[in-house]
């Protein structure tokens, strides 16, 4: 590893090509650009199709990099200068300076994870490692239990039955695991037997003529024109039921089934 110190045969010469590179090949970023790639970052840690364990995890590890280099360069920028009025001058340390030091203050936070594990021992490391992993005790844990009794206790409220619930024909909205969306049913999914299958329970007529399975035309139907037989068939089996969607009445707003056949 170019940046390990151990691995370099002749150690003498790894601190003059590190300060090289943090020199001159190491970018040094303005304050502005420093705060725009840091929203990058904290956005890449939560945005790359990874989960909470991970996320966590991640800033853990980001906070205990950063935070304590920023408060530290400064303090340490500080020592240097004689007069309060110069000390109080230095906000924060740019340019090749900011990036040779935060080299060492990573390097010192690796040594210092090293001692810690190896103090620390087997066990208790992966209780530490097993800490994080789970998701019992993180934010999205107490917001579930949160809801959780919040939906309890309103099952406990006194509430109006409607029409459809005395008649045990109750509409579940497609967002909570309702029906069957109709986007769904496409060609590349291979879900032409099911619609005619559901088609064929249902018993719907086209010119007065019941479809059938394994028989003409439903055989032979083009997927969207079953589609649009289903959304018709919802339409009115809704009416009859008294039972309206958020889209409205008209078949055409139909967006879900609700899968009759098995």
């Amino acid at each position: 590893n170019f940046l390990d110190r151990s691995t370099w045969q002749q150690a003498d010469e790894y601190d003059p090509v590190r300060k090289r590179i943090c020199e001159v090949i190491a970018p040094h970023a303005s304050q502005q650009q420093r705060i725009e790639c840091l929203v990058q970052e904290i956005n890449a840690m939560a945005r790359t199709n990874v989960k909470e364990a991970r996320r966590t995890v991640r800033v853990v590890i980001f906070v205990t990099l950063n935070h304590p280099y920023n408060r530290e360069s400064v303090d340490k920028k500080r020592e240097e200068k004689s007069t309060i009025k110069e000390k109080l001058k230095v906000k924060r340390v740019n340019g090749a300076e900011r990036i040779t030091g935060y080299f060492n203050h990573v390097e010192g936070v690796l040594a210092e994870a090293e001692k810690a594990v190896e103090e620390a021992g087997e066990q208790k490391y992966k209780e530490i490692f097993d800490h994080y992993r789970k998701s019992d005790n993180k934010t999205s844990a107490v917001k579930r239990e949160k809801k959780v009794q919040g939906f309890e206790a309103a099952t406990e409220k006194p509430r109006n039955i409607t029409k459809n619930q005395r008649r045990g024909d109750v509409f579940i909205p497609l967002a909570v695991g309702g029906g069957i969306a109709l986007s769904y049913l496409s060609k590349n999914r291979k879900k032409e037997s099911v619609v005619r299958e559901e088609i064929a329970f249902r018993e719907i007529k086209v010119d007065d003529v019941q479809l059938r399975l394994n028989e003409p035309p439903l055989e032979t139907m083009e997927l969207e024109k079953m589609k649009e037989l289903l959304q018709q068939d919802e339409a009115a089996r809704l009416a009859r039921n008294d039972m309206v969607r958020e889209e409205g009445t008209s078949w055409k707003k139909i967006n879900s089934v609700d899968p009759l056949s098995q």
